[in-house]
């Protein structure tokens, strides 16, 4: 079975040659390598198209800038394989991760997740258990999505997952092409949405590296957090609600993924939270959504049974949507 492998290039022309270097040497060998560029302006093009001439299986494409959503998105279009997986251009991925990850897609499993690592320093990540989620049934899928992804029990990433291109095919599943921070989540919250079984292996087989120039590691200003918070929501709600998940359940979500998204950021900063909020208070949807989830009681009830720390948690939010309000109203 052919297995795509899907790398967004941007301006990496330190680490590119690395990654590339790490999926050539999968002991798997049905691969195809898209190094889908995203407009570089250094000599990114130029090692890519060294590596075309030196593998078959490796495949160039490049288009104008539009960010990273909408070049994975790219890349999905143009893959052949049955199943395929993300790798970011400056990291790289043990050698077995493909044929340890490939056994498991039996039957009905749509997404393998395994666990992640930072090799420079030994850092653990991500640590994934072993596990089998049958998710068949509507409960199973919420249940999942509340307590295993945005619990990040699997991780939000989409870089420690083999994803079957039939789901994707299937449910008309895209990245969210206007978010900036959070693009994973926004995936990952349509796939387990249809997704019928999901496995999950313990072996640490993507590897992340800590770069002082990598997007994670670049001082993004908090506001990216709301104003892709109100994008990734505005999306997920107008794609599957009220077809796919309950206005209920989506106002359970919309609480969780809030506090994941960027409530952790602030911590309790007060000061620096309100200033960045007006910034984006404008966005009606944003105040309108906290305003019906913050002070919905079966919410507030639901959470507060299952929460330990719901109260530091629920002053955030009553915080946030009392801001809003006044902020609103001015």
């Amino acid at each position: 079975m052919l297995v795509s492998v899907i790398v967004p290039v941007y301006n990496v022309e330190k680490y590119v040659g690395e990654c590339i270097e790490s999926i050539l040497n999968q002991t798997y060998k049905d691969i195809e390598i898209l190094l889908i560029d995203d407009g570089s302006s250094d000599n990114s093009k130029k090692i890519c198209e060294e590596y075309v001439q030196k593998d078959e299986r490796v495949h160039y494409f490049l288009k104008e800038h539009s960010g990273l959503s909408a070049t994975r998105d790219y890349g999905i279009s143009k893959c052949k394989g049955d199943f395929f997986i993300f790798v970011d251009s400056d990291d790289t991925i043990k050698p077995e991760l493909i044929e340890k990850v490939l056994p498991f897609f039996i039957e009905d499993v749509d997404v393998v997740a395994y666990g992640m690592e930072s090799p420079d320093d030994g850092y653990v990540l991500r640590n994934v258990q072993d596990d089998d989620f049958f998710l068949e049934k509507y409960s199973d899928r919420i249940d999942f999505i509340m307590n295993v992804l945005l619990e990040s029990k699997i991780f939000f990433s989409v870089c420690n997952k083999m994803y079957r291109k039939n789901l994707f095919v299937e449910h008309d599943i895209h990245p969210v092409s206007d978010v900036i921070i959070g693009e994973d989540l926004a995936i990952n919250l349509q796939v387990f949405t249809f997704a019928r079984r999901v496995r999950a292996i313990h072996d640490k087989l993507y590897e992340y590296w800590l770069r002082d120039d990598s997007l994670m590691n670049r001082d993004k200003e908090h506001t990216y957090y709301f104003n892709d918070f109100c994008n990734i929501m505005y999306f997920f709600k107008n794609r599957l609600v009220p077809q796919y998940i309950s206005m209920h359940d989506y106002r359970y979500i919309y609480v969780k993924t809030m506090d994941n998204q960027f409530m952790c950021r602030y911590g309790r900063n007060r000061i620096e939270f309100e200033n960045d909020l007006k910034k984006v208070v404008r966005k009606d949807f944003f105040a309108r959504e906290c305003m019906r989830v913050f002070f919905y009681p079966v919410i507030f009830w639901k959470l507060f049974k299952e929460e330990t720390n719901i109260h530091s948690k629920w002053l955030d939010y009553l915080f946030c949507a009392r801001l809003l309000k006044r902020l609103k109203d001015k």
